[in-house]
């Protein structure tokens, strides 16, 4: 099921979905399996994910976003050799 701003969750638990960009911007994992290599959209929630620097040398981190009205919790981790970022994205509201 998605959420008013296309963010994908599991209905049933209220779990949001792990997902994966690669450095060029495209989806590499995410639940809908039609959104795979395709691009980010400019502007939308994960196009803002993919600017977040790299703050520890871990490459891991996390930040409060405001997209659409909308608060998130975003945890993130760069793969830097693979050039990925893995995240997930947790609404305020659950």
């Amino acid at each position: 099921m998605y959420n008013s701003f296309g963010i994908f969750y599991n209905a049933g638990c209220g779990e949001y979905s792990y997902l994966c960009i690669d450095n060029r911007k495209y989806f590499l994992s995410h639940p809908d399996p039609s959104f795979f290599n395709t691009p980010v959209q400019s502007g939308s929630i994960y196009d803002k994910i993919c600017s977040f620097p790299s703050i520890r040398e871990d490459g891991r981190g996390y930040k409060c976003l405001k997209s659409d009205g909308e608060k998130y919790f975003i945890c993130y981790e760069d793969q830097q050799i693979m050039g990925w970022r893995l995240f997930y994205i947790i609404p305020y509201s659950r």
